[in-house]
Order: C-alpha cells, then sequence, then structure tokens
C-alpha cells in the first residue's frame, strides 16, 4: 500500500507540471475571417485596447476565434500571453505558432527586391502574415489573410495598429524585406463541425474520428469505484477518493485545472491509469447542444428572431449590445424560464435595435451575454459576437 501511495504521490506532481496535447486542433477559418471583417476598424471591448500597437493582438483574437488556442504561450506554460488571452508581441506570436501550433510555415527574404512577391501556395484565407523591415531577427507588424481574388489568387489582408481593410500585401511597401508566412492546419475531419451527425460519429460532431462526446461537469467528484469511468473529464477539478481501479482496466483522468486522489483511492496491479492536465477546456468536453445551438449562430436576419433549442437547460439570462458608431450600448435584457421541450426565442431581432445605425455596406455588430442554468443547476456563461450580413 506505500508503494502505491508513493506512486499515486509521484503521479499527482506529475500531474501539475506536465502539459500533453491529447486531441487534434480544431480550426475554423471562416469563424477567424468573419471576426477579421467584424473588427478591423474597431476594438473589440472583450479584449484589451493595445492602442496603437495592437497588430499581433488583433491576429490572436481572429485565431482564436476560429477556435486556435494560443494558452500554451512562448514556453509551453502561458508566457507572453496577455490576461485577455492574445498574445500582443509580434514576434512572440511568431515563436508560438512555430512551437506550438500545427502549422506550415516558411520565411522568405528581400521579398520584393528579388521578385519574389507572391505569397506561398499553402496560405489561404484564415492565415496569419508577419513582417520586418529592417532587422531578420525581428517581425515588425501582423496581417491577417480574408480574401483571394483572381487567376492569380491575390491575398488580401486586414490589419490593426492603423486599421486596414482587404489590401494586398503591397500596400506595407516596396522595402519590406521579411515575411513569416504561416499556414494553420486543421486536422479534425470537416464533418465534426457541421452540427450533423454523420461519418463515424456516435453523436453530432463528436465520438469515432472526431473528439469525444463527454460533455464534462465543471468539477468532477469520483467517490467509489462504480463512478469511474474509462474517461473521466472536468472543466476545472477532478477529486478521487475511496475508488478502487481494478486490475485490467486503462483509466484516463483529464481536467483544466487539477487531479486530486485521496484517502482510500488504489490502483491494482496490472491496473494502467493517465492523469493530465490541458489549459484546453475544448479537450476535456463537448457539449455538442451549445456548439451547434448557440456558438455556431453568427448571422442572423434582422426580421427574424433570434432562436435556440436549449433542452436540458432551465432557466436564461440574455443581454444584447449594438455597436452605435465607437460605443456599445445595451438595446435588449430579458430572463425567463425554459420549459421542458427547451424551445425558447431569446430575442425577436427588432426590439432595441438603432436601425439608422446600420449602414447597408457594412456589418451591423452585436454582442450577446448569455448566461444558462442547466438542470443540474451548472451555470453557464457566454460572451460572443452575431453579426448581420445585409443581402
Amino acid at each position: 500500500m506505500k508503494k502505491i501511495m508513493k506512486g499515486i504521490a509521484l503521479l499527482v506532481c506529475l500531474i501539475y507540471i506536465l502539459h500533453i496535447n491529447v486531441f487534434a486542433q480544431v480550426y475554423d477559418p471562416s469563424k477567424a475571417i468573419d471576426y477579421a471583417n467584424t473588427w478591423w476598424d474597431k476594438r473589440n471591448p472583450l479584449y484589451t485596447d493595445y492602442g496603437g500597437f495592437d497588430c499581433a493582438a488583433f491576429v490572436s483574437q481572429c485565431l482564436i476565434a476560429g477556435g486556435l488556442d494560443l494558452s500554451e504561450g512562448t514556453n509551453g506554460s502561458g508566457a507572453s500571453v496577455k490576461p485577455d488571452g492574445v498574445i500582443a508581441v509580434v514576434e512572440q506570436l511568431v515563436d508560438h505558432l512555430k512551437t506550438y501550433q500545427d502549422v506550415d510555415f516558411i520565411k522568405t527574404t528581400n521579398a520584393f527586391q528579388t521578385g519574389n512577391n507572391k505569397e506561398p501556395e499553402f496560405v489561404v484565407p484564415g492565415d496569419p502574415v508577419f513582417y520586418g523591415s529592417s532587422d531578420e531577427s525581428q517581425y515588425t507588424h501582423s496581417l491577417f489573410c480574408v480574401k483571394e481574388t483572381g487567376t492569380d489568387r491575390t491575398r488580401l489582408y486586414n490589419a490593426h495598429s492603423n486599421n486596414v481593410y482587404q489590401q494586398p500585401k503591397s500596400y506595407w511597401g516596396s522595402l519590406i524585406k521579411y515575411f513569416y508566412y504561416f499556414h494553420i492546419k486543421n486536422s479534425i475531419p470537416n464533418h465534426c463541425t457541421n452540427c450533423v451527425k454523420d461519418a463515424d460519429e456516435t453523436s453530432i460532431d463528436c465520438g469515432g474520428s472526431c473528439p469525444p462526446c463527454n460533455d464534462a461537469p465543471q468539477n468532477n467528484i469520483i467517490s467509489n469505484s462504480n463512478d469511474i469511468k474509462d474517461n473521466n473529464y472536468a472543466t476545472q477539478n477532478i477529486n478521487v477518493q475511496n475508488a478502487v481501479i481494478l486490475a485490467g482496466r486503462n483509466v484516463e483522468f483529464l481536467s483544466v485545472d487539477g487531479i486530486t486522489f485521496g484517502n482510500g483511492f488504489e490502483v491494482q496491479p496490472n491496473a494502467q491509469i493517465e492523469a493530465k492536465t490541458t489549459n484546453n477546456i475544448l479537450k476535456t468536453t463537448r457539449d455538442k447542444s451549445l456548439k451547434c445551438d448557440v456558438s455556431l449562430i453568427n448571422y442572423f436576419d434582422l426580421n427574424q428572431p433570434y432562436f435556440l433549442n436549449l433542452v436540458g437547460f432551465a432557466h436564461f439570462d440574455i443581454k444584447v449590445y449594438q455597436f452605435i458608431g465607437n460605443n456599445m450600448t445595451k438595446i435588449y435584457q430579458n430572463n425567463q424560464n425554459i420549459n421542458k421541450n427547451g424551445a425558447v426565442i431569446l430575442w425577436d431581432a427588432q426590439t432595441g435595435v438603432n436601425h439608422n445605425a446600420l449602414n447597408p455596406q457594412d456589418y451591423g455588430q452585436f454582442i450577446v451575454e448569455l448566461t444558462l442554468r442547466k438542470l443540474s443547476g451548472e451555470i453557464v456563461n457566454y460572451n460572443y459576437w452575431i453579426v448581420k450580413r445585409y443581402i
């Protein structure tokens, strides 16, 4: 028994110092592009305003909107990541992408002077590009590819610091010498993000070749052997006590904050146990109803109600903000219980809208703060943006 507890103590120690990527990378370039086209000329109040030095922060926000996890920073443990989750220094963002993301990348020198004005074939909308004009070791600006046009596939970029919308690389001048091109790979099959149960999925967009279907609790407290599953997840902490992992079992524990093995926990001979923490909450849970019914609804029609099917939830509280000029104004608030079939109209998409502030040549921007209470009592908070695309 002493040997087992000694092994557990070592295991617990390792849990807090190891970071292991266990699921494939999920990146949706269309969501990143939509973000870049929405926020190219303004600052998202959900993030810190870095003033005239926010080009890398803007590109970070685009990548995050596409689903990329930047939390490993430049050293695997979060170095260089700001409190709002972005990497705000160009060189640091380049280093992070090279080291901790699944990417193709290439560096070119004397790009314009040698006639090498064409981007690599692998660069597509949804990819970041960085450049420097003097020292090869210093990259001074960040761009985000949002479109390609023409038979020569001219790429167009958005950027911050000085707000720039859909301009070719040459817009930034012929004296630029060094470019770093990236392509963000997506190793999850496309069918895993279409909100349909297809291919080898065991439920909508999960199971099989997709991430697992587990809807993880915030804190997973395991107090007897029967509660130990083959895969045990939590979006915060796992606590295990008075439980035995029987011989022959292969058990995984994965959480965001920590894992604790308490009194009465035992691992029998010939049983295997794997315990890890991760900085990416999406690796511990796959709440498919919210993924497909909430976070993917980025567009709405002002002539249609904003409708969701929230089976499994008991109550919602919603606040809607509209950008009027450069100001974010709260235009709507409501809260109510959700009936047993889950059907609810969160907002009629009309109440409070300032139609005079909508520009037919642009997007209309809205931010939603949504709080949902599950039937279990667990609270789920969302801050996300939705846009109305003009037809």
